[in-house]
């Protein structure tokens, strides 16, 4: 029987409690031997956004995985030096299963992903090398969400879960915009990454900010 191993991908910019809290539920719904979280250095839908130094992303989320270590992993796979320009999930779910053919992936994705997914680089191989697993809150609409299931399994010949999550109101860029306002962030972040926020006054200058919503 192969390892059923989940990936919650990104850029981490910072990590939060809502990817904490989606990587635990997957854990838990689909009964996996284990979630990596695995940071992207340069994901080419954030072109033109500010996004942090790959090393103080790298430490938050060490920090926010050493709480679970037999759930949540830190994954440097996409950081790899020998890989070039952008890195795209369709090579790296590649790479993973000719590099660890005892795994069977579950990629954690969003509505939002699932519902731009054909717009992706090689969408097919991305469909067809993980078992999709769609974030789904209570507030969604279902309708929507099968539906889109449904054209993308009869298309693609994939598979696809949903998984039920809970209705967290966060996002990194709300957490960068609090910390640039000076506006506590307490309860959005693990603790340690909260105090790794404040005491490296990470997002904090505005000469070291872009702002994109």
């Amino acid at each position: 029987m192969k390892n059923k191993i989940g990936i919650m991908g990104g850029t981490f910019n910072p990590i939060h409690n809502g990817h904490i809290s989606i990587a635990l539920k997957a854990y838990e719904q689909l009964e996996l031997n284990k979630v990596l979280v695995m940071i992207s250095p340069n994901p080419p839908h954030k072109a033109g956004d500010y996004i942090l130094d790959i090393n103080k992303r790298v430490d938050m989320v060490k920090l926010a995985v050493s709480s679970y270590p037999s759930i949540l992993e830190f994954s440097d796979f996409e950081l790899d030096k020998s890989r070039q320009g952008y890195i795209y999930t369709a090579d790296t779910l590649t790479l993973l299963n000719k590099l660890y053919p005892q795994n069977i992936y579950y990629f954690i994705m969003g509505g939002d992903s699932l519902k731009n997914i054909e717009s992706w680089y090689r969408p097919d191989i991305v469909l067809k090398s993980a078992v999709i697993v769609v974030a789904v809150r209570d507030d969604m609409d279902y309708n929507s969400i099968n539906s889109r299931i449904n054209h993308l399994t009869e298309q693609f010949n994939c598979n696809i879960k949903i998984l039920k999550t809970d209705n967290i109101n966060i996002s990194s860029s709300k957490i960068r915009h609090r910390l640039n306002a000076g506006q506590s962030i307490s309860g959005m972040v693990p603790k340690n990454v909260e105090d790794y926020l404040l005491n490296n006054n990470i997002y904090i200058s505005k000469g070291d900010v872009k702002y994109h919503g």
